[in-house]
């Protein structure tokens, strides 16, 4: 398969035996220097010639070539075709092997109606509401000993956290459905399985700090210091787990349409998927 007439160049990186070449169109090749001498004068046929010829461009073909040394006998590549491909990753150091399969794609596909359709993830849509919930809790927490009306805050914050926990479940759940499509023995899953245990964390200590709130404080003089510091840790717990949820699914694309479902929003009569 030849890669798509628009395709331009986003990333390049030398190897040992050539450069490896990503394309916008998620297409990416390894090629030898030779290889690459050679297809050279064909680059305006695929879209990808002011690329080459820019000596301004990082992936110019001065840039790209000189760098190489003596060219290689052996030819790494198949032209500007496809080639299925390793997930490009930053540790630039990962040889650039074509993968044999697209195992990286099943984490893009729902695992049944309950994670939402295509592109259409529940787990997202799920999560702002906790962290929102526990956010102003927090707040109310430290405003009833800061001079506000104690027992309203506390009030307030205690059904904050109750409904925070009901959502977290129910968000949980779901994003538990997102990492049961993730490929076995990969990072990505090594890496939401932490993400997962963080946000699981923080949910029990919310779950405790909202039943110690119900047998044992009243709430008159604010919310005890000790609850504060609890709810500040579950919720830095939180922030963490955010932060890794938000690499999971703009780093590693999970549960995020694949760049040719991505392509049809900006075409300028193409229509997206409904």
């Amino acid at each position: 398969m030849q890669a798509h007439p628009d395709s331009r160049i986003v990333a390049a990186e030398r190897m040992k035996d050539g450069v490896f070449i990503e394309f916008d169109d998620g297409t990416c090749a390894l090629f030898s220097s030779s290889l690459l001498r050679d297809t050279l004068p064909k680059a305006s046929k695929y879209g990808i010639a002011p690329d080459f010829n820019n000596p301004s461009s990082r992936f110019s073909a001065e840039n790209l070539l000189s760098p190489l040394g003596p060219e290689h006998p052996k030819k790494q590549g198949t032209g500007w075709g496809r080639m299925k491909s390793r997930p490009v990753v930053n540790n630039r150091k990962t040889p650039a092997t074509p993968l044999r399969n697209e195992r990286w794609r099943e984490a893009k596909r729902p695992r049944n109606r309950l994670a939402g359709g295509y592109g259409k993830p529940v787990h997202p849509l799920l999560v702002p509401i906790p962290i929102g919930a526990w956010l102003a809790s927090l707040v109310f927490d430290i405003a009833s000993r800061a001079g506000g009306p104690p027992h309203l805050l506390y009030v307030a914050s205690y059904w904050l956290l109750g409904i925070g926990i009901v959502v977290a479940i129910v968000a949980a759940a779901s994003g538990f459905l997102d990492l049961l499509q993730v490929p076995a023995g990969t990072h990505a899953l090594r890496f939401g399985l932490v993400h997962m245990g963080l946000n699981l964390t923080a949910l029990t200590l919310y779950i405790g700090d909202f039943l110690l709130r119900w047998v044992w404080s009243s709430g008159e003089g604010g919310v005890p210091a000790g609850l504060i510091v609890l709810s500040a840790i579950a919720f830095a717990l939180l922030a963490v787990a955010g932060h890794m949820g938000g690499i999971l699914a703009y780093r590693y694309g999970v549960r995020v349409a694949d760049e040719s479902t991505q392509r049809l929003a900006y075409g300028a009569s193409a229509r997206g998927e409904k």
